[in-house]
């Protein structure tokens, strides 16, 4: 099954579209500070790796989180699939070992990718954005934003990324 899964590069007749995402393949070491509504900012570690995945047609990752004693407290994975008939790009995170899902529509800003939709944590579904920012070829800043009950977004989540060339 994973050899079916993976593959070499994007597909050919959209590698302009996949290199939205595609610039990100590879494996990623991160300092990430999550905080919460009430309480102090919590720190972790993780690494996250990116790859072709359905012949070319989708990014994929895993996405492994970290508590600063080591333990493993996330360890999920995103599909990034390219929708040519709508120059759209369906997104589907699942995290089952920290009950978090979410289906999202993603799309270049400017210098950014910015992925909306509805993000179900700790049992609760809420309106969200994810931004991919400042992306270089080894460094990227990922923020989360949920919208408040008032119609505020707040900053719930951000990840400081520099990319691992020896993901191995």
């Amino acid at each position: 099954m994973l050899n079916r899964l993976a593959a070499e590069g994007p597909d050919p007749a959209h590698r302009e579209e996949m290199m939205l995402f595609g610039r990100l393949i590879g494996s990623w070491k991160l300092d990430m500070v999550s905080f919460p509504r009430e309480g102090p900012a919590r720190a972790f570690s993780a690494e996250w790796h990116f790859g072709w995945a359905l012949q070319g047609r989708a990014v994929q990752d895993v996405l492994i989180t970290r508590s600063p004693e080591g333990d493993v407290v996330g360890y999920g994975s995103t599909v990034r699939s390219f929708d040519p008939r709508n120059g759209r790009w369906w997104i589907v995170w699942q995290d089952p070992l920290a009950g978090e899902f979410s289906v999202l529509l993603a799309q270049d800003e400017g210098d950014s990718i910015v992925l909306r939709g509805e993000w179900t944590l700790e049992g609760v579904t809420r309106s969200f954005r994810w931004t991919f920012s400042e992306i270089t070829s080894e460094t990227f800043h990922w923020g989360c934003h949920i919208l408040e009950e008032g119609g505020e977004w707040r900053l719930a989540e951000e990840m400081r990324a520099k990319r691992m060339w020896d993901a191995n």
